[in-house]
């Protein structure tokens, strides 16, 4: 029987990406089919208007449709961490054989779940162990240890129900009412952290991932497969953009084109002289001649304040020595120019690695090697992980 392929769709950046994709026996993924529509109704993940939202979902699943129309496995879809509340639990529970299984994992998990007071209006997504502690040690994987006892400590990640089944009705419109849920924070770190970047680092004794999107930004750590601490900021690559417009007076749209194509905040000698030119906000036939050097400070300025919140974050989380494996920059933004190095000075010379093509899924469709396109190609890695970490999902 041939294996049906899985849906995911992303609703975490200004763009709506459904991918259909399934994995082969020797573990390669064959993307089906990718669909694309701007997020309208949708802002920062969370619907503001269900007619907008559930047109753009439309949209994206039609462009997808004319490519499969066949049926899928199962559907995943990404929600911004912004939108989810995560609960430190621990449990301990009896290991009758003496040897651990899987099933006395799952059970730990479970009870952990029983033991962490939450609203009855949330709905719990994950249980995720961030550490197991057999005979008074950590372990990071206890399946077949010889023990009488197995404690785990865990993350117990819930969102609104409300907000879910806004989501579900806005996906009903095809038939999808069976959802599986998947938080963005903790999507993204799991894949990025296995992916081959740009310098082909190991990411096994902790790592930062900072996804850069274009309205928001998260801030993740990473033990393993273990998520430790995420963070949500309203601040993204549109800032950057609006900064630019506000300073000189100049259409969002000009901006923007700008930050996509040349926004760096590295120039030397000669290139901070150069001049560029933009046309007035109210009047095409007026411009507004800047020097690159004036450009690249206004977006080192936007970027310097978002590194620094994170940087205060962690450390205010006691936080800052977890990720001495280095820090991963992904997200659109990441592209800027110089963003490399500004991050390497702001957290004290931490190892950062600029993810440009570590997420790669060939297909004939669309474009993933993009950074913008991280967390839809993250999603896809993570519904079809043949080995996925301990969990209650």
């Amino acid at each position: 029987m041939q294996q049906l392929p899985i849906l995911t769709i992303d609703l975490c950046t200004s763009k709506i990406i459904s991918i259909a994709a399934k994995q082969s026996s020797n573990n390669q993924i064959t993307v089906l089919a990718v669909g694309y529509s701007s997020a309208a109704g949708i802002k920062k993940g969370k619907i503001t208007n269900m007619d907008l939202a559930t047109l753009s979902i439309k949209q994206s699943m039609d462009n997808l449709r004319q490519m499969y129309s066949g049926e899928f496995a199962k559907i995943y879809v990404n929600i911004p961490s912004v939108s989810a509340q995560t609960y430190n639990s621990k449990a301990m529970v009896n290991v009758p054989s003496g040897k651990i299984s899987t099933k006395e994992i799952k059970t730990v998990l479970k009870t952990a779940i029983h033991n962490t007071a939450i609203s009855s209006d949330y709905e719990i997504l994950h249980a995720i162990a961030n550490n197991f502690i057999i005979d008074g040690s950590f372990i990071q994987d206890p399946q077949s240890y010889i023990t009488n006892h197995l404690e785990a400590k865990a993350n117990i990640i819930a969102v609104s129900k409300n907000y879910l089944n806004n989501i579900r009705q806005a996906l009903r419109d095809y038939g999808f009412d069976s959802l599986n849920f998947v938080v963005n924070s903790y999507v993204a770190g799991q894949a990025l952290s296995n992916a081959n970047s740009d310098e082909h680092y190991n990411f096994q004794n902790g790592h930062l991932v900072i996804d850069i999107g274009s309205s928001c930004t998260y801030a993740s750590i990473y033990k393993g497969k273990s998520c430790v601490f995420s963070k949500f900021y309203p601040i993204g690559g549109n800032n950057i953009s609006k900064d630019i417009a506000l300073m000189l007076n100049t259409k969002i749209e000009d901006a923007n084109t700008f930050k996509e194509n040349h926004a760096s905040i590295i120039v030397n000698d000669d290139e901070a002289k150069q001049k560029v030119r933009f046309p007035n906000a109210t009047n095409d036939n007026s411009f507004t001649e800047v020097s690159a050097e004036y450009l690249s400070t206004i977006i080192h300025c936007r970027l310097e304040e978002l590194f620094y919140l994170i940087k205060d974050d962690i450390e205010e989380h006691n936080m800052f020595n977890a990720f001495k494996s280095g820090i991963i920059l992904s997200g659109g933004s990441s592209k800027i120019e110089g963003i490399k190095k500004l991050c390497f000075k702001i957290f004290e010379n931490q190892r950062v690695v600029k993810l440009d093509t570590g997420l790669v899924l060939p297909n004939d469709y669309f474009d993933l090697k993009d950074p913008r396109y991280s967390t839809a190609v993250a999603l896809v890695k993570y519904a079809l992980d043949t080995n996925p970490h301990y969990e209650i999902d």
